[in-house]
C-alpha cells in the first residue's frame, strides 16, 4: 500500500459523488417535467368535463 492509496480512494468517492449528483439532478428535472404535463392535462380534462356538463342539459353522462 502506497501514499496515494488514500487520495485513490478519495477521487473514487468524489466521482461517484458526481456521478449521483448528476443522476439526481435529472431525476428531479423529469419529475418536474411529469408533474407540469400531468397538472395540465388534468386541467384539460376538468375543463372538457365542465363544457361537456354546460352542453348537455343533463349533466349526468360525465
Amino acid at each position: 500500500m502506497g501514499m496515494n492509496t488514500g487520495l485513490d480512494l478519495n477521487n473514487d468517492f468524489l466521482y461517484v459523488q458526481s456521478v449521483f449528483n448528476k443522476c439526481t439532478d435529472k431525476y428531479k428535472n423529469f419529475e418536474e417535467n411529469v408533474k407540469e404535463t400531468n397538472k395540465t392535462l388534468s386541467d384539460r380534462m376538468d375543463f372538457i368535463c365542465f363544457q361537456f356538463k354546460n352542453i348537455f342539459s343533463e349533466g349526468y353522462w360525465v
